[in-house]
């Protein structure tokens, strides 16, 4: 079963935290700003080799190294397009639906950037600011399931949910997100920006501690890609000398 949660921001100990719980194979989903793949150092990278025998997933927010996981490799993952980090570690990309087991699920990280910060880090608000390209793929996605879509994660939310957690409607972003929530089914939409808890008429879901099952993901976990898969049953079945 899939579980969500909000923000990160590269802390282990608040990773450890939300895995608790958890079983093995129970996959956690991250609503943005997971911010653990942020200077590309070797010990970094033994930490997301650890982290990775678990299944998490992850949508980029803010707070991201977006030049850095643009290195990692885009890969067919359950029926749409992700970047394979390591083992059962998936980032899955903006406007892209996946079936996991029996549910669907829409993914759109990114976020709307204010004149501060593209004043303060131009680079960085170039790639939080979702392009033309990715909106297009997210009506495309969803158009192609005639709007039906179990689950949506997002790391911002449409705009009149965000004018009821913050009394702010956002921008662009956020009424894009609104046009897509009047125009399709679902069971729930999750997104993790705003850093509080609360849930609005049971199907709108603000994140940040929380952990909540995907009740519809139940029996679904990521599995090893074939080639670790693979290099994994050799190590267990070499030779004892």
């Amino acid at each position: 079963m899939i579980y969500i949660t909000g923000d990160i921001h590269g802390r282990r100990e608040i990773l450890k935290k939300r895995l608790r719980g958890l079983k093995k194979d129970d996959v956690l989903l991250v609503a943005g700003d997971f911010g653990f793949i942020w200077d590309g150092s070797q010990k970094e990278r033994k930490f997301l080799e650890k982290m990775a025998k678990r299944p998490v997933l992850f949508i980029d927010g803010t707070n991201e190294n977006y030049s850095l996981l643009e290195k990692y490799p885009i890969v067919d993952f359950c029926k749409g397009k992700a970047r394979h980090i390591c083992g059962r570690l998936y980032q899955l990309l903006r406007g892209e639906c996946y079936e996991f087991g029996n549910a669907t699920l829409f993914a759109f990280g990114g976020a709307e950037t204010d004149a501060d910060m593209a004043d303060a880090d131009e680079e960085a608000a170039r790639y939080v600011q979702p392009t033309l390209e990715q909106l297009k793929n997210g009506v495309g996605s969803v158009s192609a399931r005639d709007g039906k879509v179990d689950y949506f994660v997002t790391h911002e939310a449409p705009a009149t949910i965000k004018a009821t957690v913050t009394d702010n409607r956002g921008g662009a972003l956020n009424e894009y997100f609104d046009r897509l929530m009047k125009a399709c089914r679902f069971s729930g939409w999750y997104f993790g920006c705003y850093h509080t808890d609360r849930s609005i008429a049971g199907i709108y879901h603000s994140l940040y501690t929380r952990v909540l099952p995907l009740e519809k993901t139940d029996g679904f976990t990521v599995e090893l890609p074939v080639k670790n898969a693979k290099k994994k049953a050799e190590r267990l079945t070499e030779p004892v000398l």
